[in-house]
């Protein structure tokens, strides 16, 4: 230690025991004092150490030890406090029971501890171990390289870690955890906010209660989760679970890979879609005048669905420029057709007086219909009783014909009926014939029978040949004297 910090040391130890050297002698280093005397201050084995105390082992060279059983065995180390310890270089431990072994490292606070070169532990039962670390608050623990805790009971565990505020944890390499019960695991993860969880590597989370799980993940807003991959939740409860999700407004919810839900309650439902508010909203885009005007080359149609998604219709344009051919050939044709509708109405004012002169012969002729039509009538019901007359005619012919037929039958069957003679001595004769007479034939049967010595009874069966089942019969008395 150089002269000079030799010399301010001295001059703070010398005031401390200013009052206990008003009241005893300065003892020896071989001095005995016996319980209850006043504390003596004496020089060390080295003229540039000091010692104050009970029980001290022997300081280190320009060490200063004040307090029953402090250590100072340090070089230009300073321990100050019952049972403290500055075994370091150049250390400082300040507090009942406090320890600074590591050079030029520096615990205040009762059973504080600062064990690793330049450390720093500063409160009650605080700790400071990994290299330059600093931990500030009861029970506060830096085990990092360069890491920090502040507050009760906050720890930064890893190498360039920080940790502040009450029960902060900061566990990640290079992670940071503020606020109380904030929680920052994962590799330089940054946890703001009570309660706060950066858990995975790169992961960000802002406000009361938010989490980023997801690798290089970012939660911001009271009870936000990203824990997708590359995740990003923004506001009140909003949640992006898939890789590269991203939801932005209260309630927002991204759970597909690649979605962005935007707005209050937005929900995605698809992976790779962007939808803006919830079911009720409306979307409005301002200054359009001014978006149009800034497109460049063609433009297409903007289609939406009943769901709600937007795409684009690539058939409009080539439709529009068919309709623009075939506009230019219907002008041409509409041109031919105006032409030709010009002296269509020549023709129709010609046709219009026809039609007028036609009109008046159509009512001549309609006239002459109705008188026709009642002949018409007149005929139709003598053609019907004709119809009738005729009818009755030829059922009357029908059956003179059949009348004629039978006389002609009955003509052939007389013709063949012949009464067999009855000769002297016998009293039964029969006899048999065939008559034909106009086309008809007949068959007849006769007899003859004595009835008495001059009287005779004949009979005879004639039936027709032609059809028409016609059949004759006869009977005849002969009386003779």
């Amino acid at each position: 230690m150089n002269q000079r910090n030799l010399g301010r040391k001295s001059k703070l130890v010398l005031g401390i025991c200013a009052s206990a050297l008003a009241f005893a002698p300065l003892y020896s280093t071989s001095a005995i004092a016996a319980p209850g005397d006043p504390v003596p201050c004496v020089e060390g084995p080295d003229p540039t150490s000091m010692v104050c105390g009970w029980s001290i082992p022997a300081p280190g060279t320009g060490a200063t030890a004040i307090g029953d059983s402090s250590d100072a065995s340090g070089a230009g180390s300073v321990s100050l406090g019952n049972q403290s310890a500055a075994s370091g270089i150049e250390a400082v431990a300040t507090g009942f029971m406090s320890s600074a072994t590591g050079a030029y490292s520096v615990a205040t606070g009762s059973n504080s501890f600062a064990t690793n070169v330049e450390t720093t532990a500063t409160g009650f039962n605080s700790s400071a171990a990994g290299i330059r670390s600093s931990a500030y608050g009861t029970n506060s623990v830096s085990l990092g390289t360069a890491s920090s805790a502040f507050g009760l009971n906050a720890s930064a565990s890893d190498s360039y870690s920080t940790a502040m505020g009450a029960n902060s944890i900061a566990s990640g390499q290079g992670a940071t955890a503020t606020g109380a019960y904030a929680l920052a695991q994962g590799l330089n993860g940054s946890a703001t906010g009570y309660n706060a969880h950066a858990n995975g590597v790169r992961s960000v989370a802002t406000g009361w209660n938010s989490n980023a799980d997801g690798e290089r993940s970012t939660a911001v807003g009271p009870a936000s989760s990203a824990s997708g991959q590359y995740s990003t939740a923004i506001g009140y409860g909003s949640v992006a679970s898939a890789i590269d999700a991203s939801a932005l407004g209260h309630g927002a919810t991204a759970d597909f890979q690649g979605s962005t839900a935007i707005g209050a309650l937005a929900t995605t439902d698809r992976a790779n879609q962007v939808k803006l508010g919830a079911t009720g909203s409306s979307v409005t885009i301002g200054d359009i005048a001014a978006s149009t005007a800034a497109q460049v080359g063609a433009t297409d149609v903007m289609t939406v669905d009943a769901s709600g998604t937007v795409g684009r219709d690539t058939t409009i344009r080539p439709a529009i420029a068919a309709l623009q051919t075939l506009t230019s050939t219907h002008t041409g044709q509409i041109s031919t057709l105006e032409a030709l509708g010009t002296t269509h109405t020549g023709q129709i004012g010609a046709l219009q007086t026809l039609t007028t002169t036609h009109t008046g012969q159509i009512g001549a002729l309609q006239t002459l219909t109705n008188t026709h039509t009642g002949q018409i009538s007149a005929l139709q019901t003598l053609t019907n009783t004709h119809t009738n007359q005729i009818t009755d005619l030829y059922s009357q012919t029908a059956r003179n014909s059949s009348d004629i037929r039978n006389t002609e039958t009955g003509v052939a069957m007389a013709l063949a009926m012949e009464s067999p003679a009855l000769p002297a001595g016998t009293n039964f004769a029969l006899s048999g014939g065939l008559g034909y007479f106009e086309n008809q034939s007949a068959l007849s049967a006769a007899f003859s029978s004595r009835i008495g010595d001059n009287s005779s009874f004949s009979a005879g069966l004639g039936v027709g040949l032609s059809g028409g089942n016609t059949v004759g019969a006869r009977a005849g008395f002969q009386k003779a004297w």
